[in-house]
């Protein structure tokens, strides 16, 4: 029986974590599936973030529930992502995308929430 590969947050060491750009990585690099998380955003809006905070991984601040869906969309969520000391995903528009965009980017996959 073969095993199956989830790219954990979308894979991230190589790409932003939870993040359209991870996903897509994930899915080009041949994973059977995508983990992910979720938040609620303050508009009652299911994102996908692992934080309760944005601190760590986006150029937002505070808890991402403090935040509306359409806010968190404009966060830079590729802001902290380092790769041999730059910054790739800055500036690229890449926000916290919301679950809904996600299902419906992929709806084949195999998700793991």
């Amino acid at each position: 029986m073969r095993r199956l590969v989830y790219a954990h947050r979308g894979g991230l060491a190589l790409s932003p974590e939870n993040t359209i750009a991870a996903f897509d990585r994930g899915v080009g690099e041949g994973a059977d599936g995508l983990e992910l998380d979720v938040r609620l955003s303050r508009d009652g809006v299911v994102v996908v973030h692992h934080d309760e905070t944005l601190e760590r991984t986006t150029s937002g601040r505070g808890p991402v529930s403090a935040h509306t869906a359409d806010e968190l969309a404009r966060v830079d969520a590729g802001f902290h992502f380092a790769k041999d000391g730059a910054f790739p995903f800055r500036g690229q528009g890449i926000g916290v995308p919301t679950l809904h965009e996600v299902l419906r980017r992929y709806p084949d996959a195999r998700l793991i929430i």
